[in-house]
């Protein structure tokens, strides 16, 4: 049966944080009969989830209230690292097109409306890179390794809005006014799940086989988190969430969802489970709440108590 953890939490020595987090509630989003979904995201309203197959093919939401599940869009590649506009009533996303062989032959960088299913095709090519959207709507994406921004009007190659970090060939890239950065804080490594805080001072990553860690944005390490995969900001930058999994070599045999505070003194477990294996939390864009699937595939909300 599932366990909640009310109050189990690990604090370090000599930490001086005085927030505490706890569960009070878990709620499924869909069940076992509705199929199997993964990678769940709010949108930027709260008022829908969105997500998609084990394969990243496909996406679908359910409403927050109704529950009902919507499909949205089928094609190839769609559910991975896909973005929202920020009025949030459109999809980014990428598609990827392959030959009858299965040979990936092109890709495609797609906005979709979610109310009226109008679909614009923003950009065609082999060697396409995740969109990003920045606060002024601008689309952010390479292609053939060169970074191209797109507004409702023209394309242009110079960043002037918001900073963002992106990765290109295993390596943290750092725009900010249009002058790009190359970070390696750790040095040679493979970088992962690189994120800005909620005001652009510190850079969130993950580098493969060292841990997690929190610099500021020209690369200084600030935080070492140590283990704390898919590590993801809270809205007000004061937590991340992370999990913990273990595999047999072959598929996930345990995963176990975490908060840890920014300054990495204070640990919360948020689950202990045997029956359920919690993984890829994504935090609500207007509160404490986390989103997250299960092995099976079915999508649950958490709500944190923080005070």
């Amino acid at each position: 049966m599932k366990k909640l953890l009310l109050a189990i939490c690990i604090l370090y020595a000599g930490a001086g944080y005085a927030q505490r987090v706890s569960v009070s509630e878990v709620i499924p989003v869909t069940q076992k009969i509705d199929g199997q979904y993964f990678f769940p995201r709010f949108s930027p309203g709260d008022d829908k989830i969105f997500f998609s197959s084990s394969n990243y093919n496909g996406l679908w939401y359910a409403d927050q209230q109704q529950k009902a599940i919507t499909p949205f869009v089928s094609e190839q590649g769609a559910g991975y690292e896909f973005a929202f506009s920020r009025d949030g009533k459109s999809v980014v996303y990428r598609v990827n097109e392959y030959s009858e062989k299965g040979i990936k032959i092109s890709q495609k960088i797609v906005k979709k409306n979610i109310e009226t299913n109008e679909q614009q095709i923003i950009e065609t090519g082999r060697y396409l890179s995740s969109p990003k959207v920045l606060v002024n709507n601008e689309i952010v994406y390479t292609k053939d390794n060169k970074m191209v921004v797109k507004s409702s009007s023209s394309s242009r190659n110079v960043v002037k809005a918001e900073p963002f970090v992106y990765i290109e060939n295993t390596k943290m890239v750092y725009y900010d006014n249009g002058v790009k950065k190359v970070l390696s804080p750790l040095g040679d490594v493979h970088y992962i799940w690189p994120s800005l805080s909620p005001d652009k001072t510190k850079l969130l990553f993950s580098a493969l086989g060292i841990g997690t860690f929190i610099t500021d944005v020209n690369g200084k390490v600030l935080v070492s988190l140590g283990e704390a995969r898919y590590p993801r900001w809270s809205p007000d930058g004061k937590w991340v969430s992370y999990m913990i999994d273990e595999d047999d070599g072959h598929v996930i045999t345990s995963s176990e969802l975490y908060v840890v505070s920014a300054d990495g003194k204070t640990k919360f477990q948020l689950t202990d489970t045997k029956d359920r294996i919690e993984m890829y939390a994504e935090w609500a864009n207007t509160s404490n709440d986390l989103v997250f699937h299960s092995d099976e595939g079915q999508i649950f909300v958490m709500k944190l108590k923080i005070d």
